[in-house]
């Protein structure tokens, strides 16, 4: 299917992942100690997967929901902009092109 125009991606100005992942590298620079409280199977069992290191392991899991969440609301925000849909089937388009 050939189009007649471009489509250009949906920006979302509430979230750029390239801003939040730079957010993200300037929050490993410094070290804060933050206490969490849970309860003591819980603890536990988080010290057990964590291998001696829960702080790593939290830190780890804490950046990789935050990082799901700044994907989430851009897919969001993408699927409510008007031409997403013409921006998607021209990027299958693309993808179905490179396997040709």
């Amino acid at each position: 299917m050939t189009r007649t125009h471009q489509h250009h991606k949906p920006t979302c100005p509430s979230i750029e992942l390239t801003e939040h992942a730079g957010k993200l590298a300037s929050m490993l620079r410094g070290m804060t100690r933050i206490t969490v409280t849970m309860d003591d199977r819980l603890a536990e069992a988080v010290r057990t997967v964590a291998g001696g290191n829960v702080s790593g392991w939290l830190a780890t899991l804490v950046r990789t929901e935050l990082l799901r969440r700044a994907v989430a609301a851009e897919i969001t925000c993408d699927q409510q902009h008007p031409d997403y849909l013409d921006w998607r089937a021209d990027r299958l388009d693309e993808i179905d092109g490179m396997q040709a």
